[in-house]
């Protein structure tokens, strides 16, 4: 179900500069239980309605796309989408992009998937363990593509293992009250924060409402800073639903401490 009203490209111009995106095959899907079984919040007779609607997209495809958990729902191939990024960067030579990948697919799909789009020289590779190159350093360098994967990691280099660079909060607050900065996923000592900053229910899809109260300009500062004094670092990463509601960008400003 949508979590942002931007695709890729409107999210980049608008001053996104770290992507949360799923790489999968496109599976079939055989049956409205199975559409159950996945969203439960979706009652019975509107998955039944939505997987007759489908018609041959419940059909397994070759290749290898972006979409949440079932492509049938909608998907765009992977190479078109890191051909938009490419494109991006192309005419933006002054900007640095991260990708953070839920992977479901191989390395090895993800490589040449990332060199049919014309990225290979812009890719970054990072030795775990090493200071990080500078925002700055990197684009004298040309090397403005950080890639990150949950699951997989190296080889290729530059295909880094997440979890071995960053550390990240919870994910799955059902009620904004409930936001902490408890340690998640990743070392302790792992150089790199990321802040999940987004309500999850598990009985409805994502809420534009909820966004727009939790996406406010304090409300991100304020759980910012707050963990940046829990966990003893800054956050490097804040994730959101929704990032055309609140203030994501200016909330990201200040705690870069820019005007």
């Amino acid at each position: 179900w949508p979590e942002h009203d931007g695709d890729i490209r409107s999210q980049l111009d608008a001053g996104v500069r770290a992507l949360l995106i799923d790489t999968h095959h496109w599976t079939p899907l055989v049956s409205d239980e199975q559409l159950t079984a996945a969203e439960p919040f979706l009652p019975p007779p509107v998955a039944e309605e939505v997987f007759a609607r489908l018609g041959p997209l419940r059909e397994e495809r070759d290749g290898t796309f972006l979409c949440h958990n079932q492509c049938s729902l909608g998907a765009i191939a992977l190479v078109d989408a890191l051909g938009t990024v490419r494109e991006f960067l192309d005419e933006n030579p002054d900007e640095v992009v991260t990708l953070i990948i839920q992977d479901a697919i191989t390395p090895a799909e993800t490589a040449d998937a990332f060199s049919d789009a014309g990225l290979d020289g812009y890719l970054h590779e990072h030795e775990l363990g090493t200071p990080w190159t500078t925002l700055g350093e990197l684009i004298d360098r040309g090397e403005r593509l950080v890639v990150f994967a949950e699951t997989e990691g190296p080889p290729p280099g530059w295909y880094h293992q997440a979890f071995e660079h960053m550390q990240d909060t919870p994910y799955d607050f059902p009620q904004p009250e409930g936001f902490n900065c408890a340690r998640n996923r990743g070392d302790p000592d792992a150089s790199l924060f990321l802040l999940n900053h987004w309500v999850s229910r598990p009985d409805s899809a994502p809420d534009r409402a909820t966004a727009v109260d939790v996406n406010r300009h304090d409300v991100i500062v304020d759980r910012a800073r707050t963990c940046e004094r829990e966990r003893g670092g800054m956050v490097n990463y804040v994730a959101v639903d929704f990032y055309s509601l609140g203030d994501l960008t200016g909330a990201v400003d200040t705690l870069n401490g820019v005007e």
